[in-house]
């Protein structure tokens, strides 16, 4: 499973399976001493509650059981099973590993937000959405900076000015 990041940031939360949320409430970064450091998040944005997204729930279910059952749960997400804590490297390791494994183009594990604001766009998210989703403190950085028009967004685009036109 490959976690939003940015750089050697990775977001930490807490999950709240009853509920159906998810806490993004930390950052986990790497220490100029290389001891991983626990922050607060980058603004107040960012520390956000979120509905889980359902096909991620089974993921995270298992990975519960498994630091029960290794009698280190965890109430972070960003741990592996063993309750030890997920390195920003270890995530970027994979994904590229990942990407590799299935003849993917090599981009950034943040270019990912790119995606997701975009994909979100297209599927009729409003922008309030998106910012929320993606946790930035201004709407302007998911319209301007993070949502790019895909094709199939110009595609209705050109079908609407169509539709316009003909009546």
């Amino acid at each position: 499973m490959v976690y939003a990041a940015l750089r050697c940031v990775i977001s930490v939360g807490k999950i709240d399976f009853e509920n159906g949320y998810i806490h993004v409430c930390n950052i986990v970064v790497k220490g100029k001493s290389g001891h991983i450091e626990e922050e607060s998040t980058k603004t107040e944005k960012s520390n956000r509650y979120l509905p889980l997204i359902g096909f991620t729930i089974p993921y995270f279910r298992d990975l519960l059981q498994q630091q029960i059952s290794s009698g280190s749960k965890c109430d972070k997400v960003c741990h592996l099973s063993d309750g030890s804590p997920v390195l920003p490297d270890y995530i970027t390791h994979k994904y590229k590993e990942f990407l590799a494994a299935h003849n993917l183009p090599d981009i950034r594990v943040h270019d990912m937000r790119h995606t997701a604001a975009s994909l979100l766009a297209a599927h009729d998210a409003t922008p309030q959405q998106a910012q929320e989703f993606l946790g930035h403190e201004n709407i302007s950085t998911a319209l301007d900076i993070y949502t790019h028009c895909l094709d199939e967004s110009k595609r209705k685009t050109a079908d609407i000015m169509d539709k316009i036109y003909l009546s």
